[in-house]
């Protein structure tokens, strides 16, 4: 892995799914990774994506969305910008939340932004600080305004607003050349009764 992974990830070692998942990945290969509640199927499917940001990172590649994250509720695409935000500080991998309720000027996301640099101690500072606040490090885009302009690294989104990003000409631009490698579903539901 690249060595500023020691940096970003939450934890020192991989289960053996997880050392699994990231092998094939790297390899190109298409991974289903499917375990139980609490057994770090995120990671699975994060630290390669996250690995390979740092990589384009320091090798000043173009911006660009590289992976592309899609969950069924926007509880759980919230929860995982949440994560990412304390991850991410610093580390120079941008990401954005696009769904629905993402707010179009950067002005009405309602967030205080860290300056660009400030790491996971500082954002954590300044969220604990600021806790009546939304602190978010540079490395977040906040707006539509601001993700079709920064082009982020992850994009983390619904299967509803994909669509929509794939369709509507204002939004083609984040994929227009994009290096994109990574789609990720997760948490896969199934849902009955709908025609």
């Amino acid at each position: 892995l690249h060595p500023a992974m020691q940096g970003v990830t939450e934890y020192e070692s991989l289960f053996a799914h997880q050392q699994e998942a990231l092998e094939a990945a790297k390899n190109g290969q298409h991974v289903l990774v499917s375990t139980g509640t609490g057994s770090g199927k995120t990671e699975a499917f994060l630290y390669p994506i996250l690995d390979h940001c740092l990589r384009l990172r320091d090798a000043e590649a173009p911006a660009g969305v590289t992976a592309v994250l899609m969950y069924p509720m926007n509880a759980l695409a919230g929860d995982q910008r949440d994560r990412l935000r304390g991850m991410l500080a610093g580390s120079g991998i941008t990401f954005g939340m696009y769904v629905g309720s993402t707010p179009y000027r950067t002005e009405d996301a309602g967030v205080v932004r860290l300056p660009e640099g400030t790491g996971r101690d500082g954002y954590e500072k300044a969220r604990n600080r600021r806790s009546a606040d939304i602190v978010t490090p540079w490395e977040e885009c906040v707006s539509e305004a601001e993700i079709g302009e920064r082009k982020p690294r992850i994009l983390i989104t619904n299967a509803n607003q994909l669509e929509l990003l794939l369709t509507r000409g204002k939004d083609l631009g984040l994929f227009t050349d994009a290096p994109l490698r990574f789609m990720v579903l997760d948490e896969a539901h199934t849902y009955s009764g709908a025609e």
